[in-house]
C-alpha cells in the first residue's frame, strides 16, 4: 500500500515537469490536440516518475 502511495505521490509531483516537457512536442498541430496533449503529458509523467534503477531485490544491509 505504501508503494502505491509513493508512486501516486511521485507521479503527482512530476506532473508540472511533465506538462512543461510536453511542450517540446508540437501537440497543437495534431488533428486532435487535446488527445495529443494528454498522451504527451502522461508519457512524460511516466518517464519522469520511473525509478532511477531497477529493483533487483536482495539484502540492502550490505550497501554502504
Amino acid at each position: 500500500m505504501l508503494t502505491v502511495a509513493r508512486v501516486v505521490a511521485l507521479a503527482g509531483a512530476a506532473f508540472p515537469v511533465a506538462s512543461y516537457l510536453a511542450n517540446l512536442v508540437p501537440w497543437w498541430a495534431s488533428p486532435l490536440p487535446f488527445l495529443a496533449l494528454l498522451v504527451c503529458v502522461l508519457a512524460a509523467d511516466a518517464w519522469w516518475s520511473r525509478p532511477p534503477w531497477p529493483d533487483r531485490g536482495g539484502d540492502r544491509s550490505s550497501v554502504r
